[in-house]
């Protein structure tokens, strides 16, 4: 049975630690760098027809209610 205050423990557990955390540290970054190609791949597809449509239909009653809409000032 070990002893958690051994002193020889301690620093195995120390260096099996700081491995845990490069290894997270590594994972966090692969993910962001996939999300950051993911949002960048999004960004360069255009935007469809019915979306557009949409736009220009709130864009529209915007503009038709802008004198009663409180201002954003």
């Amino acid at each position: 049975m070990s002893d958690p205050t051994n002193k020889d423990e301690q620093p195995g557990q120390a260096k099996q630690d700081e491995e845990q955390d490069m290894i997270h540290v590594e994972a966090q970054e692969r993910l962001g760098a996939g999300l950051k190609t993911m949002y960048h791949n999004v960004l360069q597809e255009p935007l469809p027809e019915d979306m557009l449509a949409l736009l220009d239909k709130l864009d529209d009653s915007d503009s038709s209610s802008g004198s009663g809409s409180p201002s954003n000032e």
